[in-house]
């Protein structure tokens, strides 16, 4: 088997790469998953690349958990898992044996809370939430500075209030941000470090970046195949909403949301009515995706 410095050097991890690219595509180009004869598979096409760069930034660009730093993992350009048109999404890449410092400002958006996945995000669907900390739990400076720990351990006890325990096998931390007000609300200006790491940084190992090309490729494969099933499952009966407990999120979704999910099947001249009792909850509303869970055009038209 060839190792691997050998499969960069070759190419072989590059063709790796394509192929896995190009399995993507059957579930664009499948005569039972897309009507040829639709704007299915143009806007496929578009699926396919912003989903393979959500992917390059997710396994290649931010996986540095010695160097970590905080970055959109999903936004207009490459929407993708159904994200929220009224969501900011950050992302930074950890290791679950050693000890970061998250600081700067937390901002006012309406919600926000940081999550711990183990493993690395971009192994979905294998991954689950094993730390949170939500906003009413998070202590902030009358300006609104904030430092919070993430650390196998406790910190002193003046920082216990702010502080994730990580996993053995953490690899990621997710913070979400959900906006009411978007003209008052302001976003969380956020920086992490790693403590006792030794600057300037290395040059990076290509083994590592080998191993990130190959977390792309999982990424690709097994993430790709898992949203095209969740979204099969909730096509087959359209015109309904199922909603699920929020239990159910602890598999690696938002901790604590319901999700309501279903599909919509209308004519030409349809529309589509929806009625719902507005939810007793800190933070609810609606979105609309596409049939590869993008949000729809939120940035240039109404949704």
């Amino acid at each position: 088997m060839e190792n691997k410095l050998e499969r960069l050097r070759n190419g072989d991890i590059f063709e790796d790469l394509i192929h896995a690219w190009k399995r993507l595509g059957r579930l664009v180009y499948n005569d039972k998953a897309t009507n040829p004869e639709s704007l299915e598979r143009a806007t496929g096409l578009l699926y396919m690349t912003r989903y393979l760069t959500a992917g390059a930034t997710l396994a290649m660009e931010l996986n540095d958990p010695e160097y970590p730093y905080f970055d959109r993992w999903a936004d207009r350009s490459y929407s993708w898992g159904i994200d929220s048109p009224d969501g900011l999404y950050s992302f930074a890449c950890i290791r679950g044996d050693s000890t970061y410092r998250i600081f700067g400002n937390r901002g006012t958006a309406h919600q926000f809370d940081i999550e711990i996945h183990s493993p690395h995000f971009a192994n979905a669907p294998n991954y689950v939430r094993t730390g949170n900390l939500g906003f009413v739990d998070i202590q902030t400076e009358p300006d609104g500075s904030v430092e919070i720990i993430l650390s196998p351990e406790p910190p002193p006890d003046d920082n216990k209030h702010n502080w994730i325990q990580l996993a053995p096998d953490a690899e990621s931390v997710c913070v979400r941000q959900f906006f009411y007000d978007w003209e008052n609300e302001q976003k969380a200006e956020l920086s992490i470090e790693k403590v006792d790491a030794q600057y300037p940084p290395p040059p990076e190992k290509p083994e590592v970046i080998v191993d990130k090309a190959e977390l792309l490729i999982k990424w690709l494969d097994e993430a790709g195949t898992f949203w095209d099933e969740v979204i099969r499952i909730f096509m087959k009966e359209p015109n309904t909403v199922t909603f699920l407990n929020p239990k159910e999120s602890d598999w690696g979704g938002h901790g604590g949301l319901s999700y309501g999910m279903g599909s919509i099947e209308i004519g030409q001249n349809e529309a589509a009515l929806l009625e719902v009792t507005p939810p007793d909850c800190h933070f609810w509303g609606f979105q609309l995706g596409s049939i590869y869970w993008e949000s729809m055009d939120w940035w240039r038209r109404q949704s």
